[in-house]
């Protein structure tokens, strides 16, 4: 699949298990959103990259184009980058799995879903927010969205505040979003549901507050 950009944040880690209300690792993130306009993405992900012992970054990209999520009336489609459709909205899920190690976890956690909700929401973006779903559930959204006309949208934004887990599956090590009942979601599962649109990037950022041991 040539168009998705993975971003995935690990906020714990045993240096360092506080979680900071004010500056984690999605509060930079937003705030440089907004700071800097018509700026990649990964470059701004690169910016707020600075502190190794706060969390951990892993970037996953296929997409050879710069992303925007912040742009200027002045900024114009050209090769050099994704074509802006229509007024250059993104459609973006925006998921609370409530699915955490401590209890300490859940309002950090809460705390960061809600700032790219109303991040996504004040630049403009169709936002679909949801709390505590099942696997079933999160799934049938995205068969359903996969089968509509999503040519409007400039970009698929998937944001998961979460606790992820290494699950062995098929033969193999996945690295999955626990949800409610047990159920672990592997992020491979999420990429592999929507079509390939050569000109629309697919971003899936994984907000987790544990990274645990290997499951299964």
């Amino acid at each position: 699949m040539g168009n998705f950009e993975g971003i995935i944040i690990d906020q714990l880690n045993e240096e360092d298990p506080n979680i900071s209300l004010t500056n984690s690792f999605m509060q930079t993130l937003c705030d440089k959103i907004i700071a800097f306009k018509n700026t990649d993405l990964s470059e701004i992900v690169s910016m707020c990259h600075t502190d190794y012992h706060r969390y951990g970054l892993t970037t996953l990209s296929q997409y050879c184009k710069p992303i925007y999520l912040n742009t200027s009336s002045q900024i114009n489609s050209n090769e050099d980058y994704s074509k802006l459709r229509g007024n250059g909205k993104a459609l973006c899920f925006v998921f609370d799995t409530r699915t955490f190690a401590k209890q300490e976890q859940r309002l950090p956690a809460s705390e960061d879903y809600g700032r790219f909700m109303l991040l996504m929401r004040s630049l403009g973006h169709n936002v679909v927010p949801k709390i505590h779903l099942s696997k079933r559930e999160i799934l049938s959204m995205f068969e359903k969205t996969a089968k509509c006309k999503l040519d409007d949208y400039y970009a698929i934004v998937i944001y998961f505040s979460c606790t992820m887990v290494n699950v062995f599956l098929d033969g193999a090590l996945k690295p999955s979003i626990v949800l409610k009942n047990g159920e672990y979601l592997p992020c491979q599962d999420i990429i592999s549901l929507f079509p390939n649109i050569a000109s629309q990037p697919i971003i899936l950022i994984v907000n987790s507050f544990y990274s645990g041991d290997c499951v299964g």
